[in-house]
């Protein structure tokens, strides 16, 4: 019940724009339930703060642990899983690794078979996809 207390404190200081109260209560959150959930809160609340290199390793995380989302409570999330591609793809391209964030791209896009015509985020990663040089050398993360 703790985690629960702590994730939701994230969430409303997210709403709130408080991203350093946010941070450290998923944090915190995450310390009582290492869960792909707990890992996503944490993730946004770092790319909130715009703390990217943190956010993007909390993504990996995310979609490294996404057959958790499928064998459990939280299975109607995996969507959130294919979602954490676009954000990764996005945070990578903040900070310079085009073909990290092209890989991301490619694998968000890669879900979807017949999109809605108006569903921005898909718009938004065909933009992103279209927009990066091509081949640009990725930096270590």
């Amino acid at each position: 019940v703790q985690a629960l207390r702590y994730l939701l404190s994230a969430e409303i200081a997210r709403a709130e724009k408080r991203p350093a109260d946010a941070v450290s209560a998923a944090q915190k959150g995450l310390a009582y339930q290492n869960s792909p959930f707990a890992v996503e809160i944490l993730a946004h609340c770092y790319a909130d703060a715009g703390e990217n290199e943190k956010a993007a390793q909390q993504y990996e995380v995310l979609i490294a642990r996404g057959n958790e989302r499928i064998e459990s409570f939280d299975e109607p999330a995996f969507s959130r899983v294919v979602d954490a591609h676009y954000y990764l793809a996005v945070l990578y391209e903040k900070l310079g690794q085009t073909e990290n964030s092209r890989k991301h791209l490619k694998a968000f896009l890669g879900y979807w078979t017949a999109p809605d015509s108006d569903l921005k985020m898909y718009m938004d990663a065909q933009r992103l996809l279209r927009s990066l040089p091509v081949g640009t050398p990725t930096a270590a993360m």
